[in-house]
């Protein structure tokens, strides 16, 4: 039985080389990303299978249903998640014989499938690693009919055909049994190395990005830690230094209990990052853009507006050598800062603030004007909006101090006059060099920075599948979401020099709060008992559990608790209706009041989950753009390809010869990225035994030692108007396949 495919897509943040200083201290925080076994509980892939087959002599209907849901194991030094698989359904099996020529026995066996199965994940900053699959399906068996044509003899021959149809059963059992575990074993690996696959592309995207630019001296950490009666578990990414400069302890969470997500990071991350790559430089404001809104860095705080002008595009600015620029997170705000150094030409009456060839320093009446742009924010619970773009000028710090004046040996100063005038100049130059930056050219940059900063920046909401149900997987059956939800802002914050964002699930099956409840009548007055509560959902989350009591309530539009007073809860429905319509995260709070089933009083606030969410059609737009994306990055791969290796089909190969005499075959060592062969499906290993440029009867095979004729075939072909090519032969795995594609027209 072959099972769908189970994902995990971990995001990993990835800063760099790592390195070690001796007698250092305790490495400091930079960066944490948290993931908490909440978000991991709603994950959930199922498959269930009905595709009925033959087995040796035996027809087979199986109704197998196969659950696969991570967990959180301790691990110091990876992310350990144990993937448990569990089995369940039942199978019928229908067998017969002809005993003699017009004499015929047949059975039924009825079997009861069951089972625990485990395989556990390592995660590493590199790969995903897996143990062996643990655990053994659980089968038991009984002739459930016989049946037969032999007359008067029909009970003897029904009592020996259970007999055979048992011991035969009883026989096959322990190889059946392996055999569904080695299939259950391969489909778990197939969604290892697929996920490896995904990791390995987002490495490389990665190093792409950093390549060039600067090395980050942070140590990566993976751990995790499994849930106990006091504290969630998690998987936890951690990036440490060991500059031994102290930034202090996390900031602490409001919301302890509701985050599924946490990400944590300081200030000093993204200034060692960008201050290299801006120091000392003249950039145009749409290169300083590609630096500090690259991909690694607004997945954190996208800052940078998507569209601007070619006159802001344009706009340039020289970087201070030694302190480019600046980023600070505290107090609820966010204040960034580029340090810059502002030309003057002796031809121009002002400074025109745009990009130029490097003056001379006889050009210049003065080396030039420091000023500052401060862009500050405010952080508002799921956004930052920005407060203000100044230009402001700054000092240099670059003032050398005054030797003392020389006095005569009488002690008296030589020329008081002298020093007075002196300290006068130095007052001037500073002030005249403050006024270089004109008023109308501080509007001018002003407006320009304005432009590219965005006004408002939103935390993102991330659709997801949190449900995968394959139907059928054993007859092609593909995996389909059936669970929808998305991954919502929750909390944002900055306080001693770390920014902190947590987020909360929402699923197409919770509502805004997930319980279900009857009104019930105690001693105390009316109450609301709870009857259900959905496993993730806020209410679980804070610890609401079946039979608690709600006493009364408080949502957006209420003032105060409000009590039952009555059996009619429609009020309190209204109020969760609209706590959870609010577009302002600050505004889905609710307040809930009561009592558990033994008279123990509690109080919980949750943030409630928002009912104007369409977490479906949101999922499957992400998907549709995701796919043009990769569509479009395909046709450009290939194009790129293409315009280097005209009349080239994207292989490496040897040529191997066949167990069939006479003849060889091209085995593939390698397939280059973004090639025709690539997008064909060719891999490597495969095994290429004919080939020719349409359907069967128009192959070759390469009857010697010599791929000329193979060579010959694609260099004449590339020369027609859509070159196309058909090969056939067996994968490393041992399938047979066919392929056509059309590849690199010769010009």
């Amino acid at each position: 039985m072959r099972v769908g495919c189970v994902k995990f897509l971990i995001s990993v943040l990835v800063a760099g080389v790592f390195y070690q200083r001796a007698h250092a201290a305790e490495p400091s925080t930079v960066a944490e990303l948290r993931f908490y076994e909440n978000l991991l509980s709603l994950m959930e892939v199922s498959s269930h299978e009905t595709t009925p087959y033959w087995d040796d002599d035996a027809y087979i209907t199986p109704d197998v249903y196969l659950t696969a849901k991570p967990q959180i194991l301790d691990s110091n030094n990876t992310m350990q998640v144990r993937l448990g698989l569990s089995l369940s359904g039942s199978a019928l099996g229908h067998g017969g014989q002809w005993v003699t020529r017009r004499k015929w026995s047949s059975a039924d066996v009825q079997s009861q499938i069951s089972g625990y199965l485990y395989k556990d994940l390592f995660i590493t900053p590199q790969e995903i690693l897996s143990a062996g699959l643990r655990g053994t399906p659980n089968v038991n068996f009984w002739v459930s009919e016989t049946s037969n044509n032999f007359g008067l003899l029909a009970g003897i021959v029904h009592k020996k055909t259970k007999k055979k149809a048992e011991k035969d059963t009883a026989a096959k059992l322990p190889k059946k049994n392996a055999k569904m575990k080695a299939d259950i074993d391969a489909a778990a690996n197939d969604a290892v190395s697929r996920a490896n696959g995904a990791l390995r592309k987002q490495l490389g995207q990665v190093e792409e990005l950093v390549d060039g630019t600067v090395d980050l001296p942070y140590q990566t950490q993976f751990s995790s830690r499994a849930p106990t009666r006091s504290l969630r578990g998690r998987l936890q990414a951690r990036f440490t230094t060991d500059d031994q400069k102290d930034r202090g302890p996390l900031p602490e969470m409001d919301s302890k209990y509701q985050p599924a997500s946490a990400f944590f990071l300081h200030e000093d991350a993204i200034k060692d990052a960008i201050s290299p790559q801006l120091a000392g430089k003249e950039l145009r404001l749409s290169e300083v853009h590609k630096i500090l809104c690259s991909q690694s860095f607004s997945k954190a705080l996208d800052f940078c507006a998507k569209e601007m002008d070619q006159q802001t595009r344009d706009t340039g600015i020289v970087f201070d050598k030694e302190n480019p620029f600046d980023i600070s997170f505290a107090d609820n705000q966010i204040k960034v800062e580029l340090h810059a150094v502002h030309h003057l030409h002796k031809k121009d009456s002002k400074a025109e603030g745009v990009l130029s060839d490097p003056p001379k320093a006889d050009d210049l009446s003065f080396q030039g004007s420091p000023y500052t742009i401060e862009i500050l924010y405010d952080v508002h619970g799921d956004r930052v909006e920005r407060k203000h773009v100044k230009i402001l000028p700054r000092s240099t710090g670059e003032e050398k101090k005054e030797p003392e004046a020389k006095t005569e040996e009488n002690g008296s100063v030589v020329d008081d006059a002298s020093k007075a005038l002196h300290s006068a100049g130095r007052y001037f130059s500073r002030s005249f060099q403050t006024l270089l930056i004109a008023p109308e050219e501080q509007r001018r940059l002003q407006a320009a920075y304005e432009k590219a900063f965005r006004e408002r920046i939103d935390i993102p909401v991330v659709p997801l599948a949190f449900g995968l149900s394959v139907e059928n997987p054993k007859g092609g059956g593909k995996p389909v979401a059936d669970r929808h939800g998305s991954i919502l802002p929750l909390e944002t914050k900055t306080e001693r020099g770390y920014l902190m964002t947590t987020s909360y699930a929402c699923t197409d099956d919770m509502g805004s709060l997930g319980i279900s409840f009857n009104p019930i009548r105690t001693a105390n007055g009316h109450r609301m008992e709870i009857t259900r509560v959905v496993p993730g959902s806020p209410a679980a989350l804070v610890g609401l559990k079946v039979g608690d009591r709600i006493e009364s309530y408080q949502g957006s539009g209420d003032s105060e608790l409000t009590s039952f007073t009555s059996s009619d809860y429609k009020a309190f429905l209204g109020s969760v209706k609209q706590t959870g319509a609010q577009q302002d995260l600050e505004k889905r709070g609710f307040i809930l009041k009561g009592q558990t089933p033994t008279g123990v009083e509690w109080q919980h606030n949750l943030t409630a989950c928002p009912n104007f969410i369409d977490h479906r059609a949101a999922f499957e737009e992400m998907v549709s753009k995701a796919r043009t994306m990769e569509a479009d990055a395909k046709v450009h791969e290939r194009e790129k390809f293409c315009k280097e290796n005209p009349g080239k089909i994207g292989i490496q190969y040897d040529i191997v010869r066949s167990n069939r005499p006479g003849w060889w075959g091209i085995k593939v060592s390698s397939v280059t990225p973004g090639s025709p062969a690539e997008e064909a499906g060719l891999k490597k290993g495969d095994y290429i035994t004919t080939y020719g440029p349409g359907s069967a009867a128009q192959r070759w095979y390469l009857g010697s030692e010599d791929a000329s004729h193979f060579l010959g075939l694609i260099q004449e072909t590339a020369k027609d108007a859509t070159p196309k090519l058909f090969v056939s032969g067996i994968s490393e795995t041992g399938q047979s396949f066919e392929r056509s594609f059309s590849y690199c027209k010769q010009p």
